[in-house]
């Protein structure tokens, strides 16, 4: 119990140091825990098709919380974690790479996914 309550005082540091947050729903910003977030989505992608090399795991991130917050109407009912998957699967289906996804425009990329799902 001791070790568990350690934990989540550090977890609380954590969070705070990431979003400044006072924990009154007041929070200066979640750019940093979203790109986290985005990183783990594409870690649990790994090794379903496309392997992502990991130094091009923060800039991808950064790609996919860029294009995810750019096209919110769009992807108003999927989550980051399908919306990563998918944009994996693309990268996979047509052969693209990090840069290639980055030198596209959100919507030509977007319309290439639905594309893809129709």
């Amino acid at each position: 119990m001791i070790l568990e309550n350690y934990r989540d005082v550090k977890l609380k540091q954590l969070y705070q140091a990431l979003t400044r947050s006072d924990f009154n729903g007041n929070f200066e910003d979640d750019y940093m825990l979203s790109v986290m977030y985005a990183m783990r989505c594409i870690d649990c992608n790994q090794g379903k098709g496309i392997t992502i090399p990991e130094k091009q795991y923060v800039p991808l991130a950064k790609e996919i919380i860029r294009i995810y917050d750019t096209s919110e109407k769009d992807l108003e009912d999927l989550s980051i974690m399908a919306f990563t998957k998918s944009l994996l699967d693309y990268m996979k289906m047509c052969d693209k790479k990090y840069p290639d996804i980055h030198k596209m425009s959100t919507i030509d990329l977007m319309n290439e996914m639905k594309k893809m799902q129709n």
